[in-house]
């Protein structure tokens, strides 16, 4: 029996200033002390496109608008990952693609999202401060090839593990629907 192949994450670029900091989102500097989305998270799996749809039904989810389906990693990983989401949308868990597959599969019943990428690009204290103020202002975190879905008591709760802010790029994702 053959083990099930981890996909890669998208490398964020060496040059992370390539994606607007952080700090131009004007997040606020008063955060709950904990916040906690895992009734939310959906257990989809260990790749990260099952991490980015368990991420994406948690933050609309929050929002009182959720989706109205889980997203499908595979549609996730075709589509190339956030780019792709902004280009294509989500669809359903579960639709099924050509290999590779067309534009009608990449398209067809998908829901529109815009998502928009921001460097956290400060250190210590005061990126574990940025990354808490963006995910209580309800923007999508990513540490490493890893999605915020709580924070508190329990440090960084990721959708897949409890993560640690040293040695990661951190990125907020805006989210929204067009």
């Amino acid at each position: 029996m053959s083990k099930v192949k981890k996909s890669e994450a998208p490398k964020a670029p060496e040059n992370a200033r390539e994606y607007p900091s952080v700090s131009t989102l004007g997040l606020s500097d008063h955060v709950p002390e904990a916040i906690d989305l895992r009734p939310y998270t959906p257990e989809l799996g260990d790749t990260y496109e099952h991490a980015l749809a368990a991420a994406l039904v948690a933050t609309f989810a929050r929002t009182g608008a959720p989706l109205p389906f889980v997203p499908s990693p595979e549609h996730l990983k075709a589509a190339g990952g956030h780019e792709g989401v902004s280009k294509y949308g989500v669809r359903e868990l579960g639709v099924r693609m050509g290999e590779p597959p067309t534009e009608y599969d990449l398209t067809a019943d998908a829901v529109a999202l815009t998502i928009e990428v921001f460097t956290v690009d400060s250190t210590g204290d005061q990126k574990l401060k940025d990354a808490c103020a963006a995910f209580a202002a309800g923007h999508v975190v990513r540490i490493g090839d890893a999605f915020l879905v709580a924070y508190g008591l329990d440090g960084l709760v990721a959708t897949n593990a409890v993560v640690k802010l040293e040695g990661v790029d951190v990125q907020v994702w805006k989210v929204c629907r067009p």
